[in-house]
């Protein structure tokens, strides 16, 4: 599960659904939730900044689309944290993003000091 958060002025409305288009200088805060996985031992919380993001195909031009790209093809686009780079035949995307045990959150100040503020901390570095 993800939840992403993009600046007001990137995001308009079409038929009452979201559209995010995708520039050479949108910035994503990202959060990702990973309960199952073979290569995780308990839960992980992944979080901080995706950018340089550029779609390729016709499909690709906003944000929306490229985040389930994200999902499906997470394996190959996040990597080798917290620096990554991905170039696939449909998008581009970079990021800097951090992780932490889901079982370490227990209360909403967990929430706030261990992913919103390191998570910000990580999306205003330019």
């Amino acid at each position: 599960m993800s939840i992403s958060f993009a600046p007001l002025k990137n995001i308009s409305y079409v038929k009452s659904v979201t559209e995010t288009k995708i520039n050479g200088r949108l910035k994503i805060f990202y959060i990702r939730v990973i309960l199952h996985d073979k290569t995780i031992k308990t839960p992980k919380i992944i979080f901080g900044k995706l950018e340089n993001l550029k779609g390729k195909s016709r499909w690709m031009k906003k944000f929306e689309n490229l985040m389930a790209h994200i999902e499906y093809n997470d394996k190959r686009i996040i990597h080798n944290l917290p620096k990554f780079e991905y170039i696939g035949k449909d998008c581009e995307i970079s990021g800097n993003l951090d992780q932490i045990d889901l079982f370490d959150i227990k209360s909403i100040e967990d929430i706030k000091n261990k992913i919103v503020i390191p998570g910000l901390k990580i999306y205003r570095k330019s």
